[in-house]
């Protein structure tokens, strides 16, 4: 049992601190990639899909990097205030007062797009890789 308990404490951190890359797109020329987590990390792990998709290292080159707005969330929050009154036949009146406040704000992630660089040829190595 205490092993199971750490070895769930173990895959939890390394899970958390997990950084990696998503395959937004791919095309013959090039493609663009989403980060995760550390950036610099990420960036390591991406480089070496852009290598494999563009035939090697120093094949690719990145042609534009930034946060893009991928969606938004929404935060609902309320609160009200009650009063009671005492009526004069013994019984209560209550009324309330509430308010809600919505905060919108927007989801971004960290992408990247690159060119594959062709050979003296004019030709572009592709690989495909299966994902």
């Amino acid at each position: 049992m205490r092993s199971l308990i750490l070895l769930v404490t173990v895959l939890s951190f390394v899970l958390i601190g997990c950084s990696g890359y998503r395959v937004v797109k791919l095309t013959e020329g090039g493609g663009e990639v989403a980060l995760f987590g550390d950036r610099l990390e990420a960036m390591t792990k991406a480089n070496q899909e852009m290598a494999m998709h563009c035939g090697g290292h120093g094949k690719f080159k990145i042609v534009e990097q930034g946060e893009v707005v991928v969606g938004s969330v929404a935060q609902t929050t309320s609160s009200s205030r009650g009063k009671a009154k005492p009526t004069h036949g013994g019984g209560l009146v209550t009324s309330q007062r509430g308010r809600e406040t919505t905060t919108t704000r927007d989801k971004t992630e960290w992408r990247v797009k690159f060119e594959c660089k062709g050979d003296e040829s004019g030709r572009v190595h592709t690989v495909r890789v299966a994902i």
